[in-house]
């Protein structure tokens, strides 16, 4: 395994030297370097190459989020990590943009090495320089200019219930990955993970929504082009997602279970939203290609040296999500490549629901259904019964009903 080159930035001394005795064990697996400004650690980013940047928020001069959006611009091939204390809140604000994950300061070593190590466990999958590139550029995916305008007139009301914005962020899979990024970071302390949209937007509270929203921009807009819809393409994550939650609460999965699945299966495409909005005039070309070979996920690979589900995956590990999300997304088309015994999760039920969802043009390729797979997970004789499912969900009559908009 390739050693990984990884950058600390702290104005405290101190702090340096204790993570050098603290991450000394390492030294084989991972090239350490320690900076106490912005300025020299730029410097250091000029003769060497880093995978990962981990810097402390407030450092005079440079601070964190200034520091991180250099980074950004000149070295979009690294991943960003910013360390920020409760207090911090306003400054972390500023870094939104420019970092993937926010750890509370004092971090534990373990904690820490997690992060890392969950930040860069997937880069295997991301064959070239310029798709790696592109992934670390993205610290937030692109909305619909409704739900944006949606999410900005219900966070200026006054009082504005939770479940009306939980309602909103479930529409889009970008607020919906963004949101969820956000409330299990470390900056907010959480002890355990949360997967549920309505359980995040409690935890970050309307004012903070609203400062983020309004001050950050972290909904970002995006028009439908000729090239791509994200109009249908939000639409169909919904219905995958929606479908892929109730085939497992028909298997009485538990809740917990149920929202892993809902977002794995909501997020599962991500990688596509990526390459088409990000770097529009090679998605054209994936385009025209699979006219011709008849396969997006082929035509990907030729062309950006990796797949919209490898892509997404690596998203979900730099964000911060789950194990059983990433994977979850990287394997949905082609579930028994998946490093894990086949089992009723959100791996499983992201497959199915995807592979009985029609496509639609902005995502014209869809999983074929793995029957090997559900039998060596004991649910193949589900298979009718879920069908059935999918067939009554997914009529435009009722699924209007069990989501309405607005």
């Amino acid at each position: 395994m390739r050693e990984l080159g990884i950058l600390f930035v702290d104005d405290d001394a101190g702090v340096l030297s204790s993570l050098r005795r603290m991450l000394h064990p390492l030294r084989g697996e991972w090239r350490m370097r320690f900076a106490e400004s912005g300025a020299e650690a730029l410097a250091m980013m000029n003769e060497e190459d880093f995978d990962v940047v981990v810097s402390d928020m407030r450092m005079p001069v440079m601070n964190g989020a200034q520091f991180l959006a250099k980074v950004k611009f000149r070295h979009p091939g690294a991943a960003r990590i910013i360390l920020t204390g409760h207090s911090d809140r306003e400054m972390a604000i500023r870094a939104i943009g420019v970092a993937h994950q926010y750890l509370n300061k004092p971090c534990e070593k373990e904690e820490l090495v997690a992060v890392i190590r969950r930040t860069t466990a997937l880069r295997e999958l991301l064959s070239g320089r310029e798709i790696r590139e592109l992934a670390n550029s993205v610290t937030r995916a692109p909305s619909l200019p409704e739900h944006y305008l949606a999410i900005n007139a219900v966070l200026t009301s006054d009082s504005p219930p939770m479940e009306k914005i939980a309602a909103i962020v479930e529409s889009d899979p970008a607020m919906a990955a963004t949101v969820l990024r956000l409330a299990n970071s470390g900056f907010f302390g959480v002890q355990t993970r949360i997967e549920s949209v309505l359980e995040a937007i409690s935890l970050l509270g309307t004012e903070l929504l609203r400062s983020l929203a309004l001050a950050a921009g972290i909904f970002g807009r995006y028009e439908d082009s000729p090239v791509f819809s994200i109009t249908d393409f939000s639409a169909r994550a919904i219905r995958v997602a929606g479908l892929a939650r109730k085939l497992a609460a028909r298997e009485a999965c538990g809740r917990k279970i149920e929202e892993e699945v809902f977002i794995s299966a909501l997020l599962c495409d991500i990688g596509l939203l990526v390459l088409a909005t990000g770097s529009p005039d090679r998605y054209a070309l994936v385009r025209a290609a699979a006219a011709v070979n008849h396969s997006i996920s082929a035509s990907e690979k030729e062309i950006f040296g990796a797949t919209h589900a490898h892509l997404g995956a690596y998203l979900m590990g730099l964000w911060g999500f789950s194990d059983e999300v990433s994977l979850a997304v990287a394997f949905h088309h082609n579930p028994a490549a998946a490093p894990f015994p086949p089992t009723p999760g959100a791996l499983l039920f992201a497959h199915v629901a995807d592979a009985l969802t029609a496509p639609c043009p902005a995502n014209p390729e869809n999983a074929v259904l793995d029957m090997n797979y559900l039998a060596a997970a004991g649910m193949a004789h589900r298979l009718a019964d879920w069908k059935a499912q999918a067939q009554n969900f997914l009529s435009p009559i009722a699924h209007d009903a069990e989501n309405p908009v607005g």
